[in-house]
C-alpha cells in the first residue's frame, strides 16, 4: 500500500498541489464577496494552513528527488582534457597539481593554464626508470616545456615509483583522475610500456562529496610522490641528457615516433 501511494504521489503530486493552491486562491477571491465563505476559509486560517502544507510537501519532495550526478566520465583522456579546459574557461585558477607519465597528454591543458598565470606542480615519470622509447619521449617533452615563456610558472619533478594513477587538480574547482595500465601487444609488454590516452577519465567538481573523495585519494598519492627521496627536479634530470646521450628505440616504435602518428602517444 505504501509503495502504491508513493508512486501515486510521485506521478500526480505536482498536479494535485497546483490544483489545491488554485482552489485556495479561488476560495479567497469568492470569500471577499461572500461572507459565509470568508468566515469558513479565510478568517479561520484554513486557506493559509492548506497552502503551507502543500508548499512543505513540495519542498520535501524536491529534497528527496535524486539530484543530477556531479560526476562526468570522459571516454578518452584527450576528451577529458578538452572538457576541463571548457569547464574552467571563465574561472580563476591560480594553482594546479598534475600527475602524469610523460606529460604529453596534458600539454594543451598546461599551456592554457600557464598562459592565464596559473602556477603548476607537475609530476612525470623519471626517464631513468623507463625504457628507451619513453626516455626519449619524456626528455623531449620536458625540453619543449622548459623552452616556453611561461616555464617559470611550472615546477616539475620526476618520480621513480611505478605509474598507476593519473590525475589533475585545478585550484578549488575541478578534480580529474584516471589510470595507467600496461600496454600489451601479442601477449607481451610493448615498447610503449604504459597506456593512458585511451583510458577513461573521471571529472567532478571539488565542492561535491564525490570531488572530496577523489581529491583525498589524488592529493595523498601526489604529495607522497612529490616528496619521495628518489623523486628528482626535472631540470636537473634533463641537464644530464643531450641528443648523443639519449638512448635510441630501434625499429618500428622509433619510426612511428618521428612520424607523429597518434599511436605513439599512449600515455
Amino acid at each position: 500500500m505504501g509503495e502504491r501511494l508513493a508512486k501515486f504521489r510521485e506521478k500526480y503530486g505536482p498536479r494535485i498541489s497546483i490544483t489545491v493552491i488554485a482552489l485556495c486562491w479561488a476560495a479567497f477571491i469568492v470569500g471577499s464577496q461572500v461572507n459565509v465563505v470568508q468566515n469558513a476559509f479565510v478568517n479561520s486560517g484554513a486557506i493559509q494552513l492548506v497552502i503551507l502544507t502543500v508548499l512543505l510537501d513540495m519542498s520535501i519532495s524536491r529534497q528527496k528527488a535524486p539530484r543530477a550526478s556531479a560526476v562526468r566520465v570522459a571516454g578518452r583522456d584527450s576528451e577529458g582534457a578538452n572538457s576541463i579546459i571548457t569547464t574552467v574557461a571563465n574561472k580563476a585558477i591560480d594553482n594546479a597539481d598534475m600527475l602524469e607519465f610523460s606529460g604529453v597528454g596534458a600539454k594543451s591543458l598546461i599551456h592554457d593554464l600557464a598562459l592565464r598565470g596559473c602556477r603548476i606542480r607537475l609530476l612525470v615519470k623519471h626517464p631513468e626508470s623507463v625504457g628507451a622509447f619513453q626516455t626519449r619521449r619524456i626528455v623531449a617533452n620536458l625540453e619543449a616545456l622548459f623552452g616556453r615563456d611561461y616555464s617559470d610558472r611550472i615546477q616539475v619533478r620526476c618520480y621513480r615509483f611505478p605509474a598507476s594513477l593519473r590525475g589533475r587538480r585545478l585550484g578549488n574547482e575541478i578534480i580529474a583522475v584516471g589510470w595507467y595500465t600496461p600496454f600489451i601487444e601479442n601477449g607481451t609488454l610493448a615498447r610503449y610500456e604504459i597506456m593512458g590516452h585511451d583510458n577513461a577519465l573521471i571529472i567532478t567538481e571539488l565542492g561535491t562529496p564525490e570531488g572530496r573523495h577523489l581529491e583525498r585519494m589524488f592529493q595523498g598519492v601526489f604529495e607522497n610522490l612529490w616528496s619521495a627521496s628518489d623523486t628528482e627536479d626535472a631540470r636537473v634530470v634533463v641537464s644530464r641528457y643531450g641528443v648523443a646521450e639519449l638512448p635510441r628505440a630501434q625499429g618500428r616504435g622509433e619510426a612511428q615516433e618521428t612520424s607523429g602518428e597518434t599511436k605513439v602517444s599512449p600515455d
